[in-house]
Order: C-alpha cells, then structure tokens, then sequence
C-alpha cells in the first residue's frame, strides 16, 4: 500500500499556501483582544437596592418564582457609573443560568444590549463594557451565596497575544497539506481542473472581440444607469443605490442573454452562474445589513457567528445586538437612507469602537450544538475571514451572505455540468426560483438543503444517464451529499430511498451500497427522534401557547384517524398550486413578488421540453419513479406532522408553521420525474426557450428588489 503512495509537490503548494491563508485569516479574525482594569474590592450591600422572587437570609439566595432578580445601583460609588464587577459566590453555579441586563440610562434595562453567558461553571460572574453602565439588573435562576464583590471604574482593551495559533495554524496546514499531496485522486483532479481551465481560457483568447465586447457593454450600461439615476435623484441628497443596482441588473442580464444568445445552453453551467451572482449581490447590497428581513434569520446568524467564533461562546457586542434589533423592520426604520446611515453608524461603532479593526469580546451567548450547525461553516469561515481582513461589521455580516449565495450557485453549476442529457435546462430555472435565490442571499440553512439535494441527485441521474455501473465511493459520495443537506432538516431522508431501487447489476456491489443507505437514514432518524426521547417536551416556544411535543405525540397516536383527517386536509391545501406564491415569488419579511404564474408556466414547459426521446432508462425507471413519488409524499407527512408536534397546540384542527418553502428541495427530483412525456424537442428551440426563461427568472427576482427594497432608499 505504502509502495503506491506518490508525493506530488505542487498538490503540497497549493494546498500549504491555502490552508495558511485561511487558517491565519481565521485566528485573526477571532478573539484578539479583552477587556481589563483594576478591581478593587467592596461590600455589595452598599450598592445592592433589592432583589425579587427569592427568599433572602444573610447572603444567601434561594430563587422560588421563574423570574428572579437581582438590582444593582453603582451611582452610589461613582456617579458616572463603572465598567466592570465580578461577582463572587461561595459554590460553582452553571453560567448559563445568569442573565444580565445593562441600565446604562438609569434602569432602563433592554434585551438588546442585555448578556447570557455560555455553558460551563463558575463561582465568579464577571461583568464588564466599554459603556459605563449606572445600573445592574442580574437574573440568576439559581440559589447561591454571595462572598464579595469587586469593582472596576474603567476598563482599557488589551490585545491578546496569538502567536500560538498561528504557529499551530502553520504546523497543521503543512502536515494536512502533505497527506493530501500522497493522494493521487487529487492529483487527478487538480490536473484536470488546470486542464478545462486552459481549455476556456484558449477559447477565449479566440473570441477577444466577444470579450472585450462584454466588457465595453457592461462599461456603457454602468454608466448610463449612473447617469440616468443622477437624473432621478436630482433635487435630493443622495443618490438611490438599491435602485440603481436593481435597474443595472437588468440591464445587464437582458444584453447578456442576447449577446451570448448562441452559446446559452452549451454554457448553460457558467451562464447560470454569472446570472445568479450578479443578481443575487445586487439583493445583497441593496438588503438593509440586519436580521429581520428572512425566516428566523436572526437565529441563523446567531449559529452562523457562534460557529464562526469556533464555538467559543463569546460575541462581538454588534453581533449581539443585530440579532435583538430585527423588530425595526417592519417599521421599515432601516429601510430609508437616513435610517440606513444611521443604523450603519450605529453598529460599526459598537463593533470597532476604537477603530483600527479592535474587536471586543465581551458578551457571550449559550447556543447548543446541532448537527444542522454543519450548513453554517462556509458562513462562519466568510464572518471569520470579513474579521481577519478587518473589514467593517457591515461588510462582515454581507460577506457572510456572499459566501451563501456563491457556495450554493457553485453547487448548481456543477450539478447542471454533472447532467447530460436531460435536466441542465430544469436545473438551472429552479436554480433560479425567486424564493430559492433569496434564501441563498440570506442567513438561513435551506439554500444549503436544496443545494446539496439537488447535486446529490445529478450525480445519480448523471450516471444512469451514461448507463455507468455506481461504484461503491460514488455511492458513498452521492448518500454522503444528501446526508450533509439533510442533516439541517433530518425528516427528509426518505429522499434517500429512490438510490436503493435499481437492478443488481447497476451496483458493484448491491448489497454494500444498500447497507449505506439503510444506516444513512437510521443515522438521519436517530438525529431528530432522540431530542424528542430525551429532550424537551414543551415543543417550539414561537408556535403560541398550547405547544406540548409529547402531548401531541400521545394525541396522534391515540387518535390516529382524527389526525389522518387533518393532516390530508393540510396537505391538500399545502401542495395546492394557489399555494405556490408562497414557494416561488415569497421573500418572508420583505414581501410577496408577483408574476408567480409565470414561474410555474416556465417551470412546467422547462419540465417537458428538457428531454430527450433517446433517453437511457433502466427496466426499474418506473419503479423508482412510483418510489419516488411515495419518497416525496412520506417527506411532506414528516415535515408536516414534526411541524404538528413541536409547533401546533395540541389536537388543534390544522398545522401551524409548516412553510410552504419546504417543497424546494424535492422539486429538482419530482420534475424531473414527473415532466418526462417522451417529447423530443430541438437543441434550437431549448436554447431559445432557456436564454428567455432565465432572463425573465432573473427580472423577476431584481424587479422584487426594487419594489420591496429600493423604492424606500
């Protein structure tokens, strides 16, 4: 085995030089400074002014209601207020019981600007901000025995020395970069990807006049949008960005649809993804940087910066206060340019008070491990890396939508070059749906859902497209994709099944390649039936009141026709096509897009004009096409009922939270299925019909930027 193994220096270059590059940029952008000053000890009854809902004797603290507290008035040692305390006690308490609320205006206590510390334990509650605080309101659900207190008036920031990482970041990137340049399949793949690279880089090189073209146009319609915008904004101060972007952008994409009309559909993989990126950066840029414009997304951001701070806990205050701010939305407060400016203002302040890139870590926050935290990693690497580079937290928090939008347009363009022939056409509209767009431009893991199904299923199509036989590391690499995409939501893995319905003889080896499968979805099961067993039973707090997880379970299983009535009832509504607003043209907070009729008209003729009357098909196609179908209603009866037990009141008559955007990850599949007629169709007429289609995808999308974003700039 040994004797096989091969050193490839340049893989070991390139790989050390990337890996160096990331890691240094990560450790840079984590925690690198602190707060510190000089603590002086004092009795604590001198600034104590009272406590509720615990039973107080001497020092000691026995909480008896769900809300205690503890105020705290430093006015009386200093009236300016101090910046930081550490609280003594006499035994450890689990830090993740203590919430602190700041009462830097006397005690005007706010969530937003309030601090839940991380797990772990402690007998010591330090406390401390850059803002002088004059009152301290301290929730400890808990009993505990007060020791001492010490008090610091000022606090300075103090840089924290990383030479350590940065050695290790050294030492592991060399050792990882030296285990990879012995795997020959690498090797391989690096060849072959300088190989296409030179390849389109010839073909360029001998169509200079069509670049440079591009170039020029692109230049001119800059321009004239510039201009064009100055005119319209004439008479006010600013000029409207959000608007210009929108109108530049479909511009852009109408004269390259029609400049490179020929060449759609042979490139139809890199058109797709200069289309996609150009209109997603411009919904980027003009999205107002906070939390609040998507579903939960200020959940998603929460996790996505947890991850990128390498699970350590602790925030920068700005990341903690965009996640508390997200209600201005819908008074469309951060939607003008003077409510923008001054948000922007406000939070790269919090974030770099005093400049030059200082990045203060002093609030923690206690978030718990999922596997669905496997989506926020390329997020968490972008936030770490927009630090690194000491950017702005504005820029930092859109970086971290870009590396979203660009991962989840990577996985796209590859699947539609992975197809062969049937499905690249289909590929690319859905690509495109304006709902799925928009999720990739935002804090959330179903761009990551619907990406990694839709790759796992076109290297599978691709191979029985090809007639090719599914070695067992193809297998492993096609369940292994799903299984990353589901993770974030485990009650799909039924869309696993259609893998394991082919002939014996489409395996090397069945039996192995079935046993995959089978424990892929015991794995995916386990993921979301054990919290249900050992976990919590009150169910999601956001559902109302009402929401008990085992109490529905026992519901269901006790009046199983009573609940088959109402789950039918709600799926019938649910995949209705007067539902399909919600899943095609719906950007949550943002508001609802129309044209939702033309998406489903192009999504349906995309469906039976993409095929081939040729098409290879196996004796079990059929099959696994009645499969698949099951695949995909058994999908929606989980997504619905997990729905129903941890968002709906018990027995209640319909299922509450159940969004209709859940249907996307199983559209690329169920289309792709269900829209093969047998119709043969020109490669002449496809092109044209693809070159339209996906310019008015696109227009769509953009012309929903400017009536949802760009009109209140």
């Amino acid at each position: 085995m040994l004797k096989k193994l091969k050193f490839h220096p340049g893989v070991w270059i390139i790989f050390f030089v990337i890996l160096s590059i990331l890691g240094t940029l990560v450790v840079r952008g984590n925690k690198y400074c602190e707060l510190v000053g000089e603590y002086n000890s004092y009795d604590y009854k001198k600034c104590f002014i009272g406590s509720d809902e615990y039973n107080v004797k001497n020092n000691q603290f026995e909480a008896i209601g769900e809300d205690p507290k503890l105020i705290f008035d430093f006015t009386k040692i200093d009236n300016t207020g101090v910046s930081g305390i550490v609280l003594k006690l006499k035994d450890e308490i689990k830090l993740s019981d203590v919430q602190v609320y700041y009462g830097f205006d006397g005690q005007n206590y706010s969530e937003a600007t309030s601090r839940q510390f991380s797990k772990g334990k402690s007998k010591n509650i330090e406390i401390t901000s850059l803002q002088k605080f004059q009152f301290l309101r301290i929730d400890i659900d808990t009993d505990f025995e007060i020791t001492g207190l010490e008090i610091s008036k000022d606090v300075t920031v103090k840089k924290v020395s990383n030479i350590e990482n940065y050695i290790l970041v050294f030492v592991c990137s060399l050792i990882i970069a030296f285990l990879l340049s012995l795997i020959n399949n690498i090797n391989d793949f690096i060849t072959r990807i300088i190989k296409v690279i030179n390849l389109y880089c010839g073909k360029i090189k001998k169509k200079k006049w069509l670049i440079m073209g591009t170039v020029f146009l692109v230049v001119i319609e800059f321009v004239a949008v510039v201009i064009f915008e100055k005119l319209m904004s004439s008479g006010h101060e600013h000029i409207n960005e959000p608007r210009l972007l929108s109108v530049f952008g479909m511009i852009f994409v109408v004269s390259v649809s029609v400049l490179y009309r020929k060449y759609i559909l042979k490139y139809i993989h890199l058109y797709f993804l200069v289309i996609l990126m150009v209109i997603g950066s411009v919904h980027i840029i003009a999205t107002p940087p906070i939390t609040g414009t998507s579903f939960d997304d200020e959940i998603h951001y929460s996790r996505s910066a947890y991850v990128s701070w390498l699970c350590s806990g602790e925030f920068s205050n700005a990341d903690y206060m965009i996640q508390n701010y997200y209600g201005a939305l819908y008074e469309r407060e951060v939607y003008s340019f003077e409510g923008r400016s001054e948000w922007v203002k406000d939070i790269n302040g919090r974030y770099d008070s005093y400049g030059n890139g200082v990045l203060i870590t002093d609030v923690k926050s206690g978030n718990e491990f999922s596997w669905c935290y496997v989506a926020y990693v390329p997020t968490a690497m972008a936030l770490a890396i927009g630090r690194g580079l000491g950017l702005s937290f504005t820029y930092t928090f859109m970086l971290g939508k870009f590396a979203n939008l660009l991962l989840y347009g990577i996985m796209f363009a590859i699947s539609i070059y992975l197809i062969k022939s049937k499905g690249k056409i289909l590929l690319a509209l859905i690509g495109l749906i304006p709902t799925s767009v928009f999720m990739a431009c935002s804090y959330s893991y179903d761009w990551w859902l619907i990406g990694c199904a839709v790759l796992g299923y076109s290297i599978f199509f691709s191979t029985l497209q090809q007639g090719k036989t599914f070695s067992v590391k193809k297998y492993l690499l096609i369940t292994g994709i799903l299984v990353l995409g589901i993770l974030t939501k485990a009650v799909y893995f039924p869309l696993l099944l259609p893998m394991m319905v082919l002939k014996k003889d489409k395996y090397q080896n069945s039996k192995l390649c079935r046993m995959i499968t089978v424990f892929a979805i015991i794995f995916l099961i386990s993921t979301f039936i054990t919290p249900i067993l050992f976990g919590t039973k009150e169910g999601d707090s956001r559902g109302g009141e009402g929401i008990d997880a085992m109490g529905q379970v026992s519901f269901i299983l006790t009046n199983p026709l009573q609940y088959s009535k109402i789950l039918l009832n709600f799926i019938k509504t649910y995949i209705s096509l007067e539902e399909a607003h919600k899943y095609l043209t719906y950007m949550a907070y943002l508001g609802q897009l129309q044209y939702t009729r033309m998406c489903i008209l192009i999504l349906g003729v995309a469906g039976v004009i993409d095929n081939r009357k040729n098409l290879v098909k196996d004796k079990c196609y059929k099959i696994r096409k009645i499969i698949f179908f099951f695949s995909a209603f058994a999908t929606v009866v989980l997504v619905a009922t997990a729905l129903y037990v941890s968002y709906t009141p018990v027995g209640h008559h319909t299922i509450n939270g159940c969004q209709p955007r859940y249907l996307l990850p199983m559209f690329f599949p169920l289309i792709y299925y269900f829209g093969d007629i047998g119709l043969d169709v020109s490669n002449q007429i496809k092109n044209s019909f693809t070159n339209i289609a996906i310019c008015i995808m696109s227009l769509i999308f953009l012309y929903g930027t400017y009536t949802q974003l760009a009109i209140f700039y």
